[in-house]
């Protein structure tokens, strides 16, 4: 598979991709980087190749205290599970119907971070927003069809 990398790109970008080819079937990809990937034209395709191509669980966000505390950039914690056979199960309706979870965390991670509120949060389905977090649900087809233009059938 070849990928086009807009050169605006930040660097990260290139770990995501080479990351996520190393990563045998049902394999997790972690990583912590800026979160500007989510809201700037160059994360566009970063964020179409991993709802098309892979399954993404969870993107983590801390609204009370940065993850590096001597670092500038806001970050994001990204937890992506690779399928089996890309090709055919990223587009399978249960892939389709997987859902992706925001997280934003109201308090210092190691404030809240508890075995009962991880649970409670891979447990959830629905939007849930407590004193501590809020979790935004969304299905992965939902967030193609809200973010990706595509292109009509037989034009590029």
């Amino acid at each position: 598979m070849s990928i086009r990398i807009d050169k605006k790109s930040d660097l990260y970008v290139y770990f995501y991709y080479h990351g996520l080819a190393l990563l045998r079937p049902y394999g997790v990809f972690c990583f912590i980087n800026s979160n500007s990937w989510l809201d700037v034209g160059y994360g566009t395709g970063l964020q179409e190749f991993l709802l098309k191509n892979m399954e993404p669980i969870y993107v983590i966000d801390n609204l009370a205290k940065r993850t590096f505390a001597e670092s500038d950039v806001n970050t994001v914690i990204v937890t992506i599970k690779r399928p089996t056979f890309p090709d055919v199960i990223a587009r399978s309706e249960a892939t389709e119907q997987s859902q992706l979870k925001f997280i934003a965390f109201k308090k210092p991670f190691e404030e809240v971070l508890k075995p009962d509120t991880l649970i409670k949060i891979d447990q959830t389905r629905e939007k849930l927003f407590t004193d501590d977090y809020r979790v935004f649900p969304k299905i992965k087809i939902e967030l193609l069809g809200e973010g990706v233009e595509m292109p009509e059938e037989g034009k590029e």
